[in-house]
């Protein structure tokens, strides 16, 4: 296994570090920080299973393109298949674009241009697959692209429950027991692609897809509101709170959880840098956490580990 990490870095350098490490880890990638200084914690471990590549992937907010300039340079015929563990992510690629919750993945061709945006800190397992590997045996090769596969059922759940195994394997697996592994991680990925069912949105469906944008867009605006929530979103909008709840349950998110997520995102965000000098319990209380003992609960379960050893192991 390969690791890169920012850890022991001075921050002036993290962000161009970070640029030169997805650009030899995965393809050719244009990455924008959101923010324009201070630290920027990421690392990649990367692992190989036969001609796949496992990446487990670690970073802050930012957007990352692959446009026609980065392909020219960098041609590659491989798919990345995206299974976001932490936070939320948005891809879009061509005319499709899918919101990935967590527990969720997705897939991107890297002959095409494509764009990836998380808005806080995230974590992602990252598969780099030939295409040869999984695109004949889905239900249509343009279909699959950027769009979710829900990981909580079916195909899907076997499918994300078989990757999740892939970040605890032990460094003794002979190289025919990680090519095995390789293929049966593709069919189940094929297999779940194809039960997905794609299809176009209706008229309805696709207001309800522009509204959950718009609304998200509205959470991340407004997470320091004690406030927020449902009734938020109905008033903004002028539409009824059952409306709210299942355009967002089309989804595949909750409006309860997707705050959460973010709000616990931004928290993560100050606990890494290091010129914020506001205790846990302040940090907590600025994105809406007046329950330590609960914040630290809810904390440990979305990134593993709890507020303080987040924070000492960020800022180390």
């Amino acid at each position: 296994m390969r690791v890169w990490s920012t850890n022991g870095l001075p921050e002036s350098v993290h962000f161009q570090f970070w640029r030169d490490v997805i650009c030899e880890a995965f393809a050719a990638l244009d990455p924008k920080a959101h923010a324009r200084s201070g630290p920027f914690p990421s690392s990649v471990a990367l692992d190989t299973f036969g001609d796949v590549n496992v990446a487990r992937i670690r970073s802050c907010a930012q957007v990352v393109r692959r446009g026609a300039d980065q392909i020219r340079v960098d041609p590659q015929d491989r798919l990345f298949v995206n299974l976001q563990l932490a936070g939320v992510g948005r891809v879009v690629q061509g005319d499709r674009a899918a919101i990935v919750p967590a527990g969720s993945f997705t897939i991107v061709d890297t002959a095409k241009p494509y764009r990836l945006e998380f808005d806080d800190a995230f974590e992602v397992l990252s598969l780099r697959v030939p295409r040869k590997r999984l695109l004949p045996f889905t239900a249509g090769p343009d279909e699959v692209l950027a769009r979710r596969v829900d990981g909580q059922n079916g195909m899907g759940r076997v499918a994300v429950s078989f990757m999740r195994l892939l970040l605890d394997q032990a460094d003794d697996l002979a190289s025919d027991q990680r090519a095995e592994i390789a293929t049966h991680l593709c069919d189940l990925i094929a297999s779940a692609t194809r039960l997905a069912a794609p299809r176009r949105l209706d008229g309805r469906e696709l207001v309800r897809h522009r509204f959950v944008e718009s609304a998200v867009e509205t959470l991340r605006a407004s997470l320091a509101d004690p406030e927020l929530g449902v009734d938020t979103l109905a008033r903004r909008f002028g539409v009824s709170t059952r409306y709210v709840q299942q355009a967002f349950t089309d989804a595949g998110l909750t409006v309860a959880a997707h705050i959460r997520a973010l709000r616990l995102e931004r928290c993560a965000h100050d606990l890494a840098n290091r010129h914020d000098r506001s205790s846990i319990q302040a940090i907590a209380a600025r994105w809406g956490f007046s329950d330590v003992p609960h914040f630290t609960r809810v904390f440990g379960r979305h990134f593993g580990r709890t507020p303080s050893s987040f924070r000492k192991h960020s800022r180390s």
